[in-house]
């Protein structure tokens, strides 16, 4: 195939294309799929489409996810930064009903139904094939999710690929995990190499989509935490704007100072905790704590467990 015919036919270029941070319009993106389609005459290449997606396709991101601890970790990191990778739909992490799972919803309507559908697709197969380098070769949801009839020809390869059941016309597009399997840790978690490659995307987003203030918090609580000052008043400053305008903005994207400072401890604070060489009390200093009780506290009202209780489970040297 003249894959340099494909894009020019869709109006894009290779070259262009090819520079890391370059962003590929969604019409774009549809029309890229549809001719993908037509001219291999494979109504399933989204999932040819997920052997060459590779952590470094994804930068900062990418090791990231690979050095989560678990499904639970990656699935909430790859929420938080899903925007990075494309806003052609909006990825939640959904516990509801002892179900937990990766939900993708459309953002952009525009998108016909067929072609979404090969986008989505290739996006889950290309998570579900990190999970599995992750974790193991033979790991497969509980269940797969596609808010679309199944394509001619197309369902024994998505039974096949996801090795699950996959249950097409459903509500949405969802990979389902096990309860009993999101918080076991992953051979290669590491907690460290997680946290400063989140710190990089948190600066890339703030920098790049200013409209993301709740993004532009949480890189400044990262920094300013160990000092202990950030406060709303602190945080409002560094975002030269004041404490009211802060509250209003955030109010308005159904957030608050206070839930995005506890959302930003919690993250680090598990993150810190499976880090054998740091102690109790140095994790509270990190995290901006003025004593030991009132983190353990905190620690115990976010995941149930103290903080010795979640080490020793968690623990990666």
């Amino acid at each position: 195939m003249d894959g340099h015919a494909v894009l020019s036919e869709v109006g894009l270029d290779l070259h262009q294309v090819s520079q890391p941070l370059y962003r590929v319009p969604g019409n774009a993106m549809a029309r890229l799929v549809m001719a993908a389609e037509s001219v291999t005459g494979d109504p399933c290449f989204c999932f040819r489409v997920a052997s060459f997606i590779h952590p470094t396709t994804y930068g900062a991101l990418g090791f990231a996810l690979y050095s989560s601890n678990n499904i639970r970790a990656f699935c909430e990191r790859l929420s938080r930064f899903h925007s990075f990778i494309t806003t052609n739909h909006v990825c939640l992490f959904d516990e509801a009903d002892r179900e937990p799972k990766l939900l993708i919803k459309p953002a952009d309507t525009t998108i016909e139904q067929h072609v979404y559908r090969s986008l989505v697709s290739g996006y889950m197969a290309a998570m579900v094939r990190f999970l599995r380098e992750m974790s193991s070769p033979d790991f497969r949801p509980v269940r797969v999710d596609i808010a679309c009839q199944a394509p001619a020809g197309c369902e024994a390869i998505y039974r096949e690929y996801f090795k699950s059941n996959v249950e097409f016309s459903a509500v949405d597009y969802a990979l389902v995990f096990d309860l009993n399997e999101i918080n076991k840790p992953f051979p290669a978690a590491n907690a460290e190499l997680a946290r400063q490659n989140d710190q990089i995307m948190m600066k890339m987003l703030a920098d790049t989509v200013k409209g993301d203030l709740i993004m532009q918090v949480r890189s400044k609580l990262v920094e300013l935490l160990p000092s202990g000052e950030c406060s709303k008043e602190d945080i409002a400053r560094e975002l030269y704007m004041s404490v009211r305008t802060l509250h209003n903005k955030l109010e308005r994207l159904n957030s608050s100072y206070q839930h995005v400072l506890d959302d930003t401890r919690r993250e680090l604070a598990e993150q810190y905790m499976q880090q054998q060489q740091r102690s109790i009390s140095e994790v509270a200093y990190l995290l901006g704590f003025s004593d030991c009780s009132n983190f353990s506290r905190a620690f115990k009202r976010w995941t149930g467990e103290s903080p010795s209780q979640f080490r020793s489970r968690n623990l990666i040297n």
